[in-house]
């Protein structure tokens, strides 16, 4: 294991630009679930394998999107 000078200074730092590259990461993330179930649906009615290639991910993760795209508006209130 490595040793890092000064570790105790130095992770107060190094946690915040942890976190606050993982809130970039997730930020696009409902749109793509959004997205992925609009496109699969009328009047679109792209397959998954379409919407993955346009996106540039893998057909398993466009279904997930869906997925919880779909779990959401069952949850949100009409």
């Amino acid at each position: 294991m490595r040793h890092l000078e000064q570790a105790a200074e130095k992770l107060p730092e190094l946690a915040s630009i942890v976190g606050a590259s993982d809130a970039r990461r997730q930020a696009p993330v409902p749109f793509m679930q959004d997205a992925a179930l609009a496109l699969s649906e009328a009047p679109y009615d792209w397959d998954g394998e379409r919407i993955a290639e346009h996106a540039g991910v893998t057909v398993k993760l466009i279904w997930q999107h869906a997925a919880a795209a779909a779990t959401d508006q069952e949850r949100r209130p009409t």
